[in-house]
């Protein structure tokens, strides 16, 4: 390989790593807002249902399943979507 084939290689592959923390920072922003409206609305739900035994576990359960699900689709899926070297290039 030329060397500069190498430098253009190694470019590549630290314009990826800063793509890669970028998308790392808006999936951790907007992972914590929508926990936040999930927190929040799970809130409200047990409050309308006067603290019951039952809304608090289904409140905490569902919290814990949606919270997930947010993490899963706005971290976790962006992240392992593969770049390819012609779209960063």
């Amino acid at each position: 390989m030329t060397q500069e084939y190498q430098k253009l290689q190694e470019k590549i592959k630290q314009v990826r790593q800063r793509f890669r923390w970028i998308v790392l920072a808006r999936g951790l922003v907007f992972s914590l807002i929508a926990s936040m409206a999930v927190v929040v609305v799970a809130v409200f739900l047990v409050d309308r249902w006067n603290y019951s035994d039952r809304a608090l576990s289904l409140a905490r359960v569902f919290s814990a399943l949606f919270i997930l699900a947010i993490i899963a689709w706005f971290l976790a899926r962006p992240l392992w979507r593969r770049v390819m070297d012609v779209q960063i290039a």
